[in-house]
C-alpha cells in the first residue's frame, strides 16, 4: 500500500515538471527575441534632421554586425540604452512596451538609407507625442524574428555583451 502511494505521488510530480517544460518550450518558440547594437539615443522631440546627421556617419551600416542596429529616440522609456550597448527587441503588445518600431532597414544599408528612414519616420502621422515611450527604429535584416513596423517592442538592454560601433 504504502509502495502505491509513494508511486502516485512520484508520478504526479514527473506530470508536473513534463508540462512545465513544455509550457517554457512553447514560450520560448512564442518570445523570439532579436538583438541589435544601440548606434544612438535621443531625447523626445529631437529634430529628425539632427538625428539623421549623428546617424548617418561612416561607419555605421549594418553590415559585419551579429544583429539589427538600433535607433532610440528615447532615452527615458529605455533605461540604459546607451549607444554601443547591446539590447533585445521583444515583441510585446503588452502595457511594458517601451517603444514602437518606425521603420526597417536591411542590413549592409547606406548611411543615406539610414537618414532617408529617419526623416520618413519623423513625419507628423508618427510623432513622438503620441506615443507611450521611445520609438525604435531597427537596422539589420529585413525580416527581424517577431518585429515588423508598427510594432511594439520592450528593449532589454544587455549590459554584459558590449559592442562599440566605429564612426558612430
Amino acid at each position: 500500500m504504502k509502495r502505491h502511494a509513494k508511486w502516485e505521488k512520484t508520478r504526479g510530480r514527473k506530470g508536473i515538471l513534463l508540462a512545465g517544460a513544455v509550457a517554457l518550450v512553447i514560450l520560448a518558440g512564442g518570445l523570439r527575441a532579436e538583438a541589435g547594437t544601440v548606434t544612438a539615443v535621443f531625447p523626445e522631440g529631437t529634430p529628425a534632421c539632427e538625428a539623421a546627421a549623428a546617424v548617418a556617419g561612416p561607419g555605421c551600416t549594418a553590415a559585419g554586425t551579429t544583429g539589427p542596429l538600433v535607433v532610440v529616440r528615447d532615452d527615458k522609456a529605455v533605461r540604459g540604452a546607451k549607444p554601443g550597448r547591446t539590447v533585445l527587441l521583444l515583441p510585446d503588445g503588452g502595457t511594458k512596451a517601451v517603444g514602437q518600431v518606425i521603420g526597417l532597414v536591411p542590413a549592409g544599408a547606406s548611411p543615406d538609407d539610414v537618414a532617408a528612414a529617419l526623416v520618413k519616420a519623423a513625419s507628423p502621422a508618427v510623432a513622438w507625442t503620441g506615443t507611450k515611450g521611445g520609438e525604435v527604429l531597427v537596422i539589420g535584416t529585413e525580416k527581424p524574428l517577431g518585429v515588423r513596423q508598427g510594432d511594439t517592442v520592450r528593449c532589454k538592454v544587455r549590459r554584459a555583451a558590449r559592442r562599440k560601433i566605429e564612426g558612430c
